[in-house]
C-alpha cells in the first residue's frame, strides 16, 4: 500500500474528479473511481498505483498541479510519483544511465551533439578519448542507446 500524504489528499481528490470528467470509457471511469476511494482512505493499493502514476504524470507534466496547488504540493506530488512502480522504474532507469556515464569521469569530451529523432525525441552523443555514449530522450524517459569504450 502506498500512503497518500495528508496535504495531498484534497488536491489529488480534485485532480481525480477533474480526470473522471474527461474519461469516456466505462473501465477507466471505474478504475479512477476506485482510485478516488483509495485516496480518500489515504492508501493506494498496488493494483491502483499505475492509475495514480498516470494521473500524477499528466498533472505534473502539464504544470496543472503546480499552478493549482502551489510549489509545495507539486514537490510532494513529485515525491509520491517517484514512490509508485512507474516512478521506481524511472529512478532505476536513471541510476543505470548514471552508472554508464561514470566512464566519463576524468575524461575530456571531444564532441557533444544533440540530434532530433522526431517530435519530442532526441539523441545526445558524447565522444572523447576512446569513449562514445548515445542517450535517447523521449516520452518514455531517457535511456542508454549505446556505449562504446576502448
Amino acid at each position: 500500500m502506498l500512503a497518500v500524504p495528508q496535504p495531498l489528499k484534497e488536491p489529488l481528490a480534485e485532480e481525480v474528479a477533474a480526470f473522471l470528467g474527461q474519461l469516456r470509457g466505462a473501465e477507466d471511469r471505474v478504475l479512477f473511481g476506485q482510485l478516488q476511494t483509495a485516496i480518500d482512505q489515504g492508501e493506494v493499493p498496488p493494483e491502483l498505483e499505475e492509475a495514480l502514476a498516470r494521473l500524477l504524470r499528466i498533472s505534473l507534466e502539464s504544470g496543472r498541479f503546480g499552478r493549482l496547488y502551489g510549489p509545495h504540493a507539486e514537490a510532494a506530488a513529485r515525491r509520491l510519483y517517484l514512490a509508485t512502480e512507474p516512478g521506481r522504474q524511472l529512478q532505476a532507469q536513471v541510476e543505470q544511465i548514471n552508472q554508464a556515464l561514470a566512464v566519463w569521469q576524468g575524461r575530456p569530451l571531444q564532441a557533444v551533439q544533440l540530434h532530433v529523432r522526431g517530435p519530442g525525441a532526441y539523441t545526445l552523443e558524447l565522444e572523447g578519448q576512446g569513449v562514445r555514449t548515445v542517450l535517447v530522450f523521449d516520452a518514455q524517459g531517457v535511456r542508454l542507446q549505446g556505449l562504446e569504450a576502448s
